[in-house]
This record gives structure tokens, sequence and C-alpha cells, in this order.
């Protein structure tokens, strides 16, 4: 029971790295249109000069904000994806 157990981990570590490699990949080919490229260099602009001229409190809490919608997002990503059937077999 243990040693399938310890395979279903490794498997899902094994898929994890997998869709984390494609993940990657995708923002390349992302990154390399002009446009998109363009985009992220202003959103880091915008970042620097926030972190330049607000005060660190308020820069900490728009961060903090950020940081849990983030989360919250991709909990939810997470949670929707990991409910297709016979995805987690070992749990029920």
């Amino acid at each position: 029971m243990l040693g399938s157990a310890i395979a279903v981990a490794e498997s899902r570590v094994v898929r994890s790295r997998a869709h984390l490699g494609v993940q990657v990949h995708r923002l390349g080919i992302a990154l390399a249109r002009p446009v998109a490229l363009a985009g992220a260099a202003a959103a880091g602009v915008l970042v620097g000069f926030a972190t330049a001229r607000v005060r660190a409190n308020a820069l900490t809490s728009a961060l903090a904000a950020g940081l849990r919608l983030a989360v919250g997002r991709y909990v939810r990503y997470r949670t929707e994806e990991g409910e297709a059937p016979g995805e987690d077999s070992a749990h029920g």
C-alpha cells in the first residue's frame, strides 16, 4: 500500500514538472512577440517606478493585496483542474 502511495506521489511530481516545463515554454513563446514583450517591459517599469516613489507601507500593502488575489485565482484554477475524474484515484 505504501509503495503505491509513493508511486502516485512520484507520478504527480513528474506530471507537475512536465506541466511547468510546458508553461515556461509557452511563456517564452508569448514573450517572443513584440507586443507581449513591450507589455512585460512596461509592467516592469511601472513596478520599478512604484517601488521608487511610493512609501514602504503603501507598497507592502499593494504587493500583499496583489499576492492574495493571485494566490486565490491560482488555488481556484488548481482546484477546478484537480476535480477531473480519475486524477486522484488513491483518495477515492
